[in-house]
């Protein structure tokens, strides 16, 4: 692809829909982004031809601009193969993404990430009681603070279970009344992004049993699987266990570790 054509093509993304549309340069505009991603595909089978290896962990930002990288480890020790032979290797391609849920499955997402935004909020309460009361000694003096933080720890607890339940009867009259899915609502990646194990288990049980494994592995909006979802954000060392634990849960459930996202990562490319 020429320099000009670079200069183009980055002059045309900065002009807004209304001046392309006012000045007929949408057609150019296409034009000149189909020639850049067969450019870019065409610089792929290069690289593959001298012996480059992909790295499936980094394909691009999205689906139509692969930045596809490369590692050598031996440079030139084997001929160049023929382009017919590069073409005929299998590249990692970004999945193709469904669309945004609407209706009855936009209102299950909404309420499924509300419930489990209070839910993650009322865990970490119960986590800062438990550890208050794991401060105080069991001398006389603390037994009357002790006695109100176990009252607090009850109640907390019993909202906590009140609200799954509210939760559980919420779906049910989604998905029976309103005709909701759970896969079309991404519900299973809302759950997993929170780690919240006991709403994915409730949720896998309302799809067909034939279809589990399909849609433990459905690829949300973003290119995503539950198993993305569960490692992404910032890791931290104090909720390793948790991490741990809802990756081997995905995993029991026949969550894939080979699915890459719209740029290119896997599971562990995303952790």
């Amino acid at each position: 692809i020429t320099k000009e054509e670079e200069k183009r093509i980055d002059s045309i993304r900065n002009d807004g829909t209304d001046t392309l549309m006012d000045t007929g340069r949408v057609e150019e505009k296409k034009s000149l982004e189909n020639r850049q991603i067969d450019c870019m595909a065409l610089d792929s089978r290069t690289f593959l031809r001298v012996d480059y290896k992909q790295i499936p962990e980094v394909v691009g930002p999205d689906k139509n601009s692969p930045a596809w990288f490369f590692a050598l480890p031996e440079f030139f020790l084997d001929p160049v193969i023929s382009y017919e032979d590069a073409v005929a290797i299998n590249m990692h391609v970004p999945p193709d993404l469904p669309p945004n849920p609407t209706g009855a499955n936009e209102e299950l997402l909404s309420t499924v990430k509300i419930a489990s935004n209070v839910r993650n909020a009322e865990m970490e309460k119960l986590r800062k009681l438990e550890m208050a009361l794991e401060s105080y000694t069991f001398e006389e003096r603390h037994a009357e603070r002790r006695n109100e933080i176990h009252h607090r720890i009850g109640n907390l607890r019993k909202k906590i279970r009140k609200d799954d339940e509210d939760l559980k009867t919420n779906v049910m009259i989604l998905v029976n009344e309103k005709k909701a899915s759970i896969r079309k609502g991404f519900v299973l990646h809302c759950s997993a992004r929170f780690l919240i194990l006991e709403y994915i288990d409730f949720l896998i049980e309302l799809v067909p049993k034939y279809e589990r494994i399909i849609a433990i592995n459905d690829v949300d909006t973003n290119g995503c699987t539950p198993l993305h979802c569960a490692l992404m954000g910032r890791q931290e060392l104090s909720n390793a266990n948790r991490d741990y634990h809802a990756v081997v849960h995905l995993l029991g459930l026949g969550a894939s570790k080979n699915i890459v996202d719209t740029s290119g990562r896997t599971p562990l490319g995303q952790y």
